[in-house]
């Protein structure tokens, strides 16, 4: 996290461990440049979810519960 990928494109992997939703279900965000850009409904237990970046951009995650924000991470920059 919080490193720049060069060439324009990029796979990534993301990894929530220990969910346990007991009243809210969670969702992982891909935020690109402050604006939504994917969500994942996360499970209880450990998941992973794959997603390509669709161009040059700055990629972060957020994890939520309902309204609360419980996670976000330092962005990965994708340039050309």
């Amino acid at each position: 996290m919080g490193d720049t990928v060069r060439g324009g494109a990029a796979t990534f992997s993301a990894q929530v461990l220990n969910a346990v939703s007991p009243a809210s279900p969670r969702v992982l965000y891909v935020v690109k440049n402050g604006e939504p850009f994917a969500q994942f409904a996360v499970p209880d237990g450990a998941s992973t979810f794959n997603f390509a970046a669709d161009g040059p951009g700055r990629y972060r995650l957020q994890l939520e519960r309902g309204t609360l924000v419980e996670a976000v991470s330092s962005p990965i920059y994708v340039e050309p």
